[in-house]
């Protein structure tokens, strides 16, 4: 099987709403004291950065944390309680927005989906100064020596992006998927035996982060920013 690196670039967005009247330092006539934003969870390690705007602007942000589809259903019904949206891609917006509230989008930053591996594992596997494949990863899920945790793909974006990023990697494409591709019997058979490989899974990339440092897990796949947030806590092994 040809070997693939394998990275999923995921955009996050911060999406004014049309209810927003707007952001300004306190006292402001005709402006907004709090903005209240519904927000994918791996924006969380955020909140430091966040609680800084707040002071510096006279501003409060009220977050709330639901999974990428769970935004997208929460814009197709109106997103009554909220004055702006931040998924985890752009995606979400473009299927969920179907009233046409979203009057503004910025991308304000780039976390790449990435496998994370205890160190030590990884060493053993021989993952550690190579370059890895989704050949490698499926090669050592079929020999019984590695599992994994991952989002699950109907509910959060990193799911939907690696489950994405497995079948171009497994058909080693870059251009679209076709529907000829995703009838391959060759590719039902490995994106199988991989998945087969999930030892635990979530609807919220934090909410996974939180599960992998509570439990004895082989590895993660989950937004850099989480792997990075993840490595060292709590006495664990570095992710490698």
């Amino acid at each position: 099987m040809k070997k693939k690196k394998w990275m999923i670039t995921v955009l996050l967005f911060a999406v004014i709403l049309l209810s927003l009247t707007g952001c300004a330092k306190s006292g402001k006539p005709g402006y907004r004291q709090t903005i209240r934003i519904l927000s994918g969870s791996e924006n969380k390690v955020l909140e430091e950065i966040l609680a800084e705007c707040s002071k510096e602007t006279g501003v409060e942000i009220e977050m709330t944390y639901k999974g990428s589809v769970d935004i997208m259903n929460t814009l197709k019904e109106g997103a009554g309680e909220y004055d702006a949206v931040w998924p985890a891609s752009s995606l979400w917006i473009s299927l969920g927005d179907t009233q046409h509230l979203v009057k503004y989008d910025e991308s304000i930053s780039i976390s790449p989906v990435v496998f994370g591996i205890r160190k030590s594992l990884a060493e053993k596997l021989g993952f550690v100064g190579n370059e890895v494949s989704v050949s490698d990863i499926l090669d050592a899920i079929s020999q019984k020596d590695l599992t994994f945790c991952m989002t699950s793909a109907t509910q959060s974006n990193s799911g939907a992006s690696a489950y994405i990023g497995f079948l171009y990697a497994l058909l080693g494409k870059t251009e679209a998927l076709t529907e000829e591709d995703l009838d391959k019997e060759q590719l039902k058979e490995d994106i199988s035996t991989l998945l087969a490989g999930v030892d635990r899974s979530s609807g919220s990339s934090d909410w996974l982060k939180e599960m992998f440092l509570a439990g004895d897990f082989d590895a993660m796949v989950n937004y850099e920013c989480l792997i990075i947030d993840a490595t060292g806590k709590e006495n664990r092994e570095d992710l490698h």
